[in-house]
């Protein structure tokens, strides 16, 4: 047996998450929402859409 350092024992031993071992990460992206801009309360104080609606908008504005 060749003689291995500790640290080249413990690094051989890490290993990488195959494809799909984490589930399906990613394609979750392609889905965009749609905001009601006539419901925005936001948009309705003459602002920007701040697009923070989807985390705690009151309102039923978002739809896919």
């Amino acid at each position: 047996m060749v003689d291995q350092k500790v640290h080249e024992i413990i690094l051989a031993s890490i290993q990488k998450p195959v494809v799909g071992e984490a589930g399906k990460t990613g394609s979750w992206s392609r889905f965009k929402p749609k905001i009601d801009l006539d419901k925005c309360s936001v948009v309705k104080m003459n602002k920007d859409v701040c697009h923070f609606c989807w985390l705690y908008c009151p309102e039923p504005i978002i739809s896919r």
